[in-house]
């Protein structure tokens, strides 16, 4: 089984995007994690797009906040975007752990 696909877009401006698509578990969280510290690695601000994400476990919410914890240690700015059309159940997992309060939307 392969993880979902990890979509990276870079700027010239020193920022990528990552976008999720579909579920991302335990499976994909080592790649999510390898390519965020990269990302991080080479100063560039990171943005990771949610709005098509279905699904994300612990393992993987995990990732995504160590990548912000990280960035901001660095004085990097790590941003999460979500819209109207991300699921109700990503939204919900971060309003009740209190992670949408935590994180830069």
């Amino acid at each position: 089984m392969q993880p979902p696909p990890i979509e990276l877009h870079r700027s010239g401006s020193g920022a990528a995007l990552v976008v999720l698509r579909g579920e991302h578990d335990l499976y994909g969280s080592p790649g999510l994690r390898r390519r965020l510290d990269a990302l991080i690695d080479e100063g560039l601000s990171v943005a990771v797009d949610l709005r098509e994400a279905t699904f994300l476990d612990s393992a993987t919410i995990g990732v995504l906040l160590a990548a912000h914890r990280e960035a901001g240690r660095r004085g990097q700015r790590f941003v999460l975007v979500l819209g109207e059309s991300t699921g109700w159940p990503l939204r919900t997992i971060l309003e009740v752990t209190g992670l949408i309060d935590v994180f830069s939307i």
